[in-house]
């Protein structure tokens, strides 16, 4: 069986967003994936998806894009998601938090309470708009 994983990583990443108490809407802009939406309040998200830990025991994401491989600005969109397929887990970043071309993340800061500070953070705790 074929997974296409960025499709996968973008319900995983919708489904966390409305879990946060966002609305989460598929988005047709080149780097957008997502659009959450809170009241009026409207965040572009940019997901990146991975299958498995990689070498050195951590997850890596191509946090770039263009045929040039640029890092992502706040031009692109205003978050990005990277999603580990393989247990299920999302970790959000403002895109400004994320100065690298590729972002290493480790399988301990993926857990559950990492995944709900990220959201937090990037969105704000003011779901109740």
């Amino acid at each position: 069986m074929t997974i296409d994983a960025g499709r996968a990583g973008e319900f995983v990443a919708a489904a966390r967003i409305e879990m946060g108490g966002w609305r989460a809407v598929p988005a047709t802009a080149e780097a957008v994936d997502l659009i959450a939406i809170l009241g009026t309040r409207v965040l572009r998200v940019q997901v990146k998806s991975t299958s498995r830990v990689y070498t050195r025991r951590s997850y890596y994401f191509s946090t770039s894009r263009g045929k040039k491989q640029r890092r992502l600005t706040i031009i692109d969109c205003d978050i990005v998601a990277m999603v580990a397929l393989d247990i299920g887990r999302c970790i959000f970043r403002r895109v400004e938090d994320v100065p690298t071309m590729t972002t290493r993340i480790f399988p301990a800061a993926m857990s559950i309470e990492a995944e709900t500070a990220s959201f937090k953070k990037s969105f704000g705790d003011d779901t109740d708009e």
